[in-house]
């Protein structure tokens, strides 16, 4: 039987960063994540885009994971625009009122994991008690007055004084401890995609709001081979209707984006860049 103080279930930048954040109070520290090490060395991109704000930025700083994410690879957030409807005009959520020359970043979701996960190796080589079981699964964690108790499908079982589950928003650690959640499903579903295009986004974020469907735009660096104008799109529909675009060739699909983006960033079609992800909401 393995004892540790914190038992954090799942690797993700969520996991990672609080793992990194305790090292320095001399605990001792369990990582358990259901993925390989390759995978948490080097993520796979997933097709999400994070919009970080300063103050996400500063924190990452302080854990010495930002500085892991290549300047190139770091988009600048300068403004934000609502939409609503059809209307061309929007309300503009500007930087100059908070003291940064942008409100944040955009960072592409894999690589924020793989800087976390370096940070907390970095913090492990400089003699943190960190230790990730990778290619782990908990199948049950028993908790009383005296701490916690987590069972692996290995057969190991690790003892500790606190349990977090840090395994995504439908965290099965959570059920396990019998901890209750408020869920609502608003029977929409989401599809994410990179996409060149015409006009420049001139770095603002997009939320339009339009009738049966609302679309984002997050804006990226211009794309490294064409130089081309580049965006990560979020188009949020019913499920039926995103599994018909989903279905479309890539010709139909650039018109079909172009179309519900009212050719508001230039008259040619969108190019998409990247494969599309699709995610529930």
């Amino acid at each position: 039987m393995m004892h540790a103080d914190v038992v954090i279930v799942g690797a993700g930048p969520a996991g990672l960063s609080l793992a990194n954040a305790l090292s320095g109070a001399g605990l001792s520290i369990v990582l358990v994540e259901q993925q390989s090490l390759d995978a948490l060395r080097d993520p796979a991109f997933d097709g999400r885009e994070i919009a970080m704000t300063q103050k996400s930025v500063a924190y990452l700083k302080t854990l010495g994971a930002w500085e892991r994410i290549d300047t190139n690879a770091k988009s600048q957030l300068a403004d934000a625009r609502v939409f609503n409807g059809s209307s061309p005009f929007s309300m503009k959520i500007g930087h100059a009122l908070s003291g940064h020359a942008e409100l944040g970043w955009l960072v592409s979701n894999h690589l924020i994991r793989r800087a976390a996960f370096e940070a907390v190796e970095h913090a492990r080589d400089s003699g943190a008690q960190i230790r990730v079981m990778a290619s782990e699964r908990v199948i049950d964690v028993d908790t009383d007055a005296c701490g916690a108790r987590v069972r692996l499908d290995s057969g190991a079982t690790i003892t500790a004084q606190l349990v977090v589950a840090a395994d995504s928003r439908f965290s099965t650690t959570r059920r396990m401890m019998g901890i209750a959640a408020q869920m609502h499903d608003f029977g929409k579903s989401m599809l994410v995609c990179c996409m060149t295009h015409e006009a420049s986004h001139e770095h603002a974020a997009w939320e339009w709001f339009g009738f049966g469907q609302t679309l984002a735009l997050l804006p990226m660096n211009a794309d490294p081979e064409s130089g081309a104008h580049r965006s990560s799109v979020v188009v949020t529909l019913g499920a039926r209707e995103i599994e018909r675009l989903n279905r479309l060739d890539i010709d139909e699909f650039d018109r079909e984006i172009e179309r519900r983006f009212e050719r508001r960033l230039g008259a040619t079609p969108f190019k998409r860049a990247v494969a599309m992800s699709l995610a529930g909401e």
